[in-house]
């Protein structure tokens, strides 16, 4: 009788917290499916409700931004152009325009700084955010980057122990910037920043 009740009714799962014994983790019944991934094929305009063949889109903001972003079919200069293209005067506009088309957009600074990001990005990968961050500006620069190599792993930076004497005004903002993303551990070492300048 205890089946009848036991599916499909208001007091189910009171019913199956009653039926199993004590101390006994109940089974899960189904199967899990992690969910259905976007491909760059599922994203293009045709298959959109608004699109309309020989017409431009009449919407503002794409409403496949987030699924586009998630299948890797987006790139940068795109998402700029969906972004800030409608809210954007002419004077930005044009800006846009000639920044996002004449080249490529690149994070780095330059190819050895994308190197040393690249293997110490891999070296500690269990970084988090934060900390990632402030690896990604220490990298940029190889005067920062050689005071600062060995003084700092997966969980933190040892700040205490950098010699920043002689260095340019330039990379100091650059230094302060990235330690001011670092979570705070310790207090700065000010009499060693006043030596510096």
């Amino acid at each position: 009788m205890t089946r009848y009740f036991m599916r499909d009714t208001p007091l189910c799962q009171m019913e199956q917290q009653m039926m199993t014994p004590p101390n006994f983790k109940p089974r899960g019944h189904g199967r899990y499916s992690p969910g259905f991934q976007y491909s760059s094929e599922d994203t293009e305009c045709p298959y959109c409700i608004n699109f309309r063949r020989n017409q431009p889109c009449p919407l503002k903001l794409c409403i496949c931004l987030d699924e586009r972003i998630a299948a890797g079919a987006l790139n940068l200069n795109e998402f700029v152009r969906d972004c800030f293209f409608p809210k954007a005067g002419v004077q930005l506009q044009a800006r846009l325009e000639r920044n996002f088309t004449c080249c490529s957009i690149s994070f780095f600074l330059n190819e050895s700084h994308r190197e040393r990001w690249q293997h110490w990005h891999a070296r500690c990968y269990r970084m988090s955010g934060r900390n990632l961050a402030a690896l990604f500006l220490l990298t940029a620069y190889e005067d920062i980057w050689s005071r600062m190599i060995w003084k700092f792993d997966a969980r933190r930076f040892d700040v205490q122990s950098v010699q920043l004497s002689g260095i340019q005004p330039e990379l100091y903002s650059v230094y302060q910037a990235a330690i001011s993303l670092l979570p705070i551990s310790h207090p700065p070492n000010w009499s060693q920043m006043r030596r510096s300048t």
